[in-house]
């Protein structure tokens, strides 16, 4: 099982500081400079918990940061990937052609977010998670 979290990530953007205000992750202050800003964190899943891994000023910085987190994975060896988004098909669609240049293929899964988690980070988000080919 190890094996399996070791060789996996699950990595996003959200495009508005919004919803991470509303739900309290954030302050009215760190929200208000983020928008005014441009900045888009970048989250991944670790050990259970969302934590930010990087922020970018802009979606198209966000889009090509997150595709070279696949890129870095794919160094390692053959990867499979999902790409998921809330109601943005024009970004899902951006950043599906960015992983596929990147990571050697298309997509293996590609789905929406479900409402809870649409709830939390808004209809914006846009992310991916992979795991590495080990054989199994």
């Amino acid at each position: 099982m190890n094996s399996i979290l070791e060789s996996s990530g699950i990595y996003f953007m959200v495009d508005t500081l919004e919803y991470l205000q509303r739900g309290g992750r954030i302050g009215r202050a760190q929200g208000l400079l983020g928008t005014l800003l441009n900045i888009k964190p970048l989250l991944t899943l670790k050990d259970g918990q969302v934590t930010p891994f990087d922020k970018v000023r802009g979606r198209a910085k966000g889009l090509e940061r997150l595709a070279g987190v696949l890129e870095e994975a794919a160094r390692q060896g053959p990867v499979k990937y999902g790409v998921t988004h809330g109601d943005t098909p024009q970004l899902f669609a951006q950043l599906g052609e960015k992983l596929a240049a990147r990571g050697g293929s298309g997509p293996d899964l590609s789905c929406r977010v479900g409402g809870v988690i649409g709830a939390h980070v808004g209809p914006s988000v846009i992310g991916f998670s992979f795991h590495r080919d080990v054989g199994w």
